[in-house]
């Protein structure tokens, strides 16, 4: 017969090599929540790629006008499409599944989107048949996803969602990871685990609020964390790289204008001339303290946004920068306006759009491009961090949803339509 154990005999032999640990009523331990991740092949969420019905919005990030269309990107899983022939009443049209995506540019008909560290190419001339025709392999290396010397993508296994779970850990391990609340850590096969102290969603939100894919003509130029690439797009199903510039880590935005593009990097700015727009050729640059950097231009001035505050970017500022660019191997700064936490900016004519996270939309008089006058501020918008203003109309994206402005009476600009989130 088995020998029986004693229940006190037994928990003294399983606290004694523990004695001084968890046997203690004042242990410390606290609770995190970890994502687990789901895999799938890459294969198989190629197929499962192309236009669905319509979903919820939830976490929206880059808005793209295309005529009478609107697009909004959901972080990481794909664009919702709207027919905004009328602002005031946007329709949803469906939506288009593309794992890992972030960006977006068309042009004639052709959409092209960034899935992971691809580029997925996709006829949108019928919305309805939206499907990935073309794929171009591992041309984004931002150092968050890439497939390696992987090249065959059943071979190849993606994050595509996330399993919630609660795990106890000791003292020493809980001050670690609460000193980088968002950071990854692995699990036993060696792959990426999301841990949060305060239960945060699993994947990082939008670094910058600019745009990192434009067309000029026919190349598409990209930017990542640390590159600046052209594709030719002659032939628009099959677009061929022609050129990649390192240009060291901490890129942001892009932003083109009359033949140059204007790249904004959490150091600085930098300006391209496309002369030859196989390979852009960097042409001036203006430096400023670490922070997050929006860009655009207009004339002889470009506006820098600089922002703090639970960003990658590092930084304390949170300001407006004017800067004169008559001379694009020299630019230099004129004039610095202080905001509240600016993001994403448009200009109209006259009228400079910022968005100035939770102050709102901030109006701009510009008549004198380098001595910007606050005309008005629009607030009640939850933290807005990115705008397109054209044809009198000013679309804004926030975490309460998208809203449209009719600005055509400078005097009484009105607010028209909302898009909700879920």
């Amino acid at each position: 017969m088995p020998t029986r154990v004693n229940p006190v005999q037994l928990l003294v032999l399983l606290c004694f090599p523990l004695l001084f640990t968890s046997c203690l009523k004042d242990e410390c331990r606290n609770k995190f929540t970890i994502y687990q991740p789901v895999y799938k092949s890459l294969s198989s969420v190629r197929k499962e790629m192309g236009f669905t019905q319509a979903r919820k919005m939830e976490r929206p990030g880059k808005i793209y006008q295309y005529g009478a269309y609107l697009l909004v990107n959901e972080l990481w899983k794909g664009i919702h499409v709207f027919d905004n022939t009328n602002p005031a009443s946007p329709r949803k049209l469906g939506f288009i599944n593309i794992l890992g995506n972030v960006d977006i540019a068309i042009r004639n008909n052709v959409l092209y989107a960034d899935s992971y560290s691809d580029l997925a190419v996709i006829p949108v001339s019928n919305w309805t048949e939206a499907k990935p025709v073309t794929f171009r392999n591992k041309v984004f290396n931002d150092g968050f996803v890439s497939w390696g010397n992987q090249t065959n993508p059943d071979s190849v296994q993606v994050i595509v969602d996330y399993v919630e779970r609660d795990t106890i850990v000791d003292c020493a391990t809980y001050t670690t990871w609460s000193r980088c609340p968002n950071c990854m850590v692995a699990d036993a096969g060696g792959r990426p685990v999301f841990v949060n102290a305060a239960a945060a969603a699993p994947v990082n939100g939008v670094g910058g609020s600019m745009a990192r894919f434009t067309m000029v003509n026919d190349y598409l130029y990209t930017v990542t964390q640390s590159e600046l690439s052209a594709f030719q797009v002659t032939d628009p199903l099959n677009p061929v790289k022609s050129s990649t510039q390192n240009l060291g880590w901490g890129i942001e935005t892009i932003y083109p204008f009359q033949n140059k593009l204007f790249v904004g990097s959490n150091t600085g700015m930098f300006i391209f001339d496309l002369g030859n727009p196989a390979t852009p050729a960097r042409q001036g640059a203006f430096s400023h303290v670490r922070s997050c950097d929006p860009v655009i231009a207009d004339g002889f001035t470009a506006y820098v946004t600089l922002r703090s505050g639970g960003t990658m970017c590092g930084g304390t500022s949170n300001q407006m920068d004017v800067i004169n660019i008559n001379n694009l191997q020299t630019p230099f700064l004129v004039k610095t306006i202080a905001l509240q936490n600016p993001h994403g900016l448009s200009k109209d004519g006259n009228r400079l759009f910022v968005c100035d996270g939770l102050a709102g939309l901030k109006i701009f008089d510009v008549q004198d491009e380098r001595d910007p006058k606050l005309v008005q501020t629009i607030g009640g918008l939850g933290t807005t961090y990115d705008v397109i203003a054209q044809d009198k109309i000013a679309l804004v994206v926030s975490d309460q949803g998208i809203f449209q402005f009719d600005y055509s009476n400078l005097q009484a600009i009105k607010q028209i339509s909302k898009i909700n989130l879920n």
